[in-house]
């Protein structure tokens, strides 16, 4: 910061308006809050280089005060943007005088003084504005007001570079950038309009270039039109139609200078990395479009329907713990007492030694608890003066029956409120990660969104629907949902829509549900992923109780599912291809991991006890991010082997079904080329790996699928048929994407 500090009170300070020198510097003095002593030293640096020193007095004064100025409204917090511009105007306003009164400046320089003054006073309050907006939101904002704002700050940057004595037009130069930007996002009227931007500045510095420059403006609406064509079409109309209208305008001494300034600006433009143009797009904001506040709207509505369903549930649970504090049922002894003893004509009798008669109830309750019946000679033993043992012994009969039947009717709705709460809470979890995924959506492009909907429409796929996006991560998707299926080259839709969005994109990930096809094109990540399996039976069956699969959620967002059946043989194999099908149909609608689990983990929960369950192990790979997730419910440990070394990844989490309310472990661990990812069932033991550094050096030099068959051949080992557990064994090769 304080290196651009000292560049642009260097480079402002240069800045001229019709010819004559320009108070850009204070400007750039002004803005640079805390950094303003180098904006300072930069101004003199630039003053004494051109020799300007004694001349600029005035400008460094005011530079000096406007420092002091901005220094003590940052430590009070002033409303900055006014008080600021309007002080820095007042003392360039005195300064001005005071020097145009001590060297007798005519009318005319009094004049321009003043000017000069409420100009950059302007200048301030537009970027203050500016610049405050962008430190809360993180972007520049150039709709309405806010884009007149910008305007001017670009007409004065523009006039700074021109200003710059050198055998090329900076200025021109740069315009030429941020023309071909506009030309490639807006199309023709962002091309015309930096255009008209550009040759304004360069008139405002030096009248004599503005016939040259005002060719921008026409060369830019040319260029615009043609860049839904292809970036080389429009550069090189660009280039033509600027060398015409400057043959057309005649040759004088500025025209071979425009010409070049206009080639260097486009092969800068040409030469600029995508991920450059990329910030671009992501820097610059518009106003909040109908999409943009849909999308907030949704995610609102979809987070304040979680935050209800967490009310109910909490509701839900404080009901259950009242309901079992208060209710307690009566015991045996009391029942027993109630419906036989307080109705006997000899109730008086007993009621004389009560203390002893409830102690003989009580023991006879221990009795009928323990063994499950009271016998005549039970109650002989300990109640011999009742008249009525066998009306005792029917009630205890009676009474624990009807026990029992409370109990287990209380059983059953505490389970049935438990499913309840925990489905609640996955519904909450489901309808929260939808939130997020509408949340992560940071802009919608309506305009590449309707070039892209015109590209499917003529690609054979009518009526699409289409949305491109940038997330938080500045990563650009393309979303397409098409009725029927797909009738284009994919490989060309590719193609042709990556030249649309500026970024190459990968081939999409295809979902068809029903009649609707989802496509999403990602951009191309810097990492790609090579999965291979192994696996193998117990005891050499014809069923493995292992099942392992692959997602492409897109080319950037892989997945590996690995679910354990408990046993062996074809039940533990249809429990595990029951689980991992749930896995591939909930990850590919777009629901998270661990809420994946969490509905798995209900729907398995109804099953009877005579049912096996099985573990899960989901690895979600963001090849763009550089990340690995390990989501492990009872699953066996995964490894990843890194220059030699292995990193375990274990868990003591219980498998799904089990009980109503387990959750998983999680580990986000951060992956590099070079890297394997080793996923195993618990038929593979965990010694095979760990601490076997000569076997992790040899995986690290062999492909995955040679990997996977090496690891699966050292757990079968010489056992062959006689392999008491099946074997599954999936390794992920991470390496850097070739282009």
């Amino acid at each position: 910061m304080f290196a651009v500090a000292f560049a642009s009170g260097f480079f402002f300070s240069g800045a001229r308006l019709l010819g004559s020198h320009f108070s850009l510097g204070v400007c750039a003095v002004s803005l640079s809050g805390v950094y303003s002593p180098a904006a300072i030293l930069g101004m003199i640096a630039y003053y004494a280089l051109c020799g300007e020193l004694m001349l600029s007095v005035a400008h460094i004064c005011s530079a000096l005060l406007t420092a002091v100025l901005a220094v003590y409204i940052k430590k009070h917090n002033f409303n900055a943007p006014v008080v600021l511009s309007a002080g820095s105007c007042i003392i360039m306003l005195l300064v001005n005088s005071v020097e145009a009164v001590g060297k007798g400046y005519s009318g005319y320089m009094l004049a321009f003084n003043m000017i000069d003054a409420l100009i950059c006073a302007a200048v301030i309050f537009m970027a203050s504005l500016l610049l405050e907006e962008y430190t809360v939101t993180g972007k520049l904002n150039i709709s309405g007001s806010r884009g007149v704002f910008a305007g001017v700050i670009y007409i004065m940057l523009i006039c700074a570079l021109t200003s710059i004595p050198l055998p090329v037009d900076l200025g021109r130069v740069f315009g030429t950038v941020v023309l071909l930007y506009f030309a490639k996002k807006y199309r023709a009227v962002g091309g015309a309009l930096i255009g008209v931007l550009t040759s304004f500045a360069t008139a405002l510095c030096i009248p004599s270039l503005a016939a040259n420059t005002l060719i921008m403006s026409s060369s830019g609406l040319i260029c615009g039109a043609l860049f839904g064509i292809s970036d080389l079409a429009a550069v090189s109309a660009y280039i033509i139609s600027t060398l015409l209208s400057l043959s057309a305008v005649g040759i004088n001494s500025d025209t071979f200078v425009m010409f070049w300034d206009i080639v260097i600006g486009s092969v800068i433009c040409v030469i600029l990395p995508a991920d450059v143009f990329r910030a671009g797009r992501s820097f610059f904001t518009t106003a909040k479009s109908t999409v943009d506040l849909v999308g907030q709207t949704a995610s609102s509505r979809l987070g304040y329907a979680a935050k209800t369903l967490s009310d109910v549930r909490r509701d839900i649970s404080v009901i259950s713990l009242k309901i079992g504090d208060r209710y307690k049922p009566l015991p045996l002894a009391r029942r027993v007492d109630m419906n036989v003893c307080s109705k006997c004509e000899c109730c008086e009798l007993c009621r004389k030694r009560l203390s002893e008669h409830n102690k003989a109830l009580e023991v006879l309750e221990n009795i009928s608890d323990s063994y499950g019946v009271v016998t005549l000679e039970d109650i002989d033993s300990f109640l011999p003066g009742c008249t009525k043992k066998p009306v005792i012994e029917a009630a205890f009969i009676r009474a624990s029956d009807e026990l029992a039947f409370e109990r287990a009717n209380d059983i059953a709705v505490s389970r049935m409120r438990e499913l309840l709460c925990e489905q609640l809470l996955s519904m909450e979890e489901l309808l929260g990660d939808m939130s997020n995924r509408v949340n992560h959506i940071k802009e919608v492009d309506e305009l590449l969104c309707e070039r892209a909907k015109e590209l499917f429409d003529i690609s054979g796929c009518k009526g699409a629907r289409v949305c491109v996006y940038l997330n938080e991560n500045r990563r650009m998707f393309v979303e397409a949902f098409v009725s029927g299926g797909i009738k284009s080259d994919l490989v060309r839709l590719t193609v042709r829509l990556s030249d649309i969005v500026g970024c190459d994109m990968e081939l999409p990930s295809i979902n068809v549900i029903g009649k609707v096809t989802r496509l999403i094109f990602t951009e191309k990540p810097e990492l790609e992923a090579d999965i291979a399996t192994f696996q193998a039976s117990c005891m050499g069956g014809e069923y493995c109780g292992d099942t392992v699969d692959t997602i492409t959620l897109n080319e950037s967002e892989r997945y590996v599912i690995l679910s354990d059946g408990m046993g062996t043989g074809e039940r533990a194999r249809l429990d595990s291809i029951f689980t991992v099908s749930l896995v591939r149909r909930l990850i590919s609608s777009g629901i998270s991991m661990k809420c994946t689990e969490r509905l798995i983990n209900s729907a398995l929960s109804v099953k009877s006890w005579d049912e096996s369950f099985s573990t899960l192990d989901i690895i979600k790979i963001d090849l763009f991010s550089h990340t690995a997730s390990f989501l492990k419910a009872g699953a066996a440990a995964s490894y990843i082997i890194r220059d030699g070394s292995v990193i375990k990844i274990a868990s003591n989490t219980l498998p799904t079904g089990i009980l109503t309310k387990c959750d998983p472990d999680v580990t986000q661990l951060k992956i590099d080329p070079g890297d394997m990812i080793i996923v195993t069932s618990d038929g593979v033991d965990e010694s095979l790996l760990v601490g076997n550094e000569s076997l992790a050096s040899r995986l690290c030099s062999l492909s995955p699928d040679a990997a996977a068959r090496l690891i699966g051949e050292r757990a079968v080992g010489d056992n062959g048929r006689e392999v008491i557990d099946d074997i599954t064994v999936a390794v992920v090769g991470i390496g850097s994407c070739t282009v």
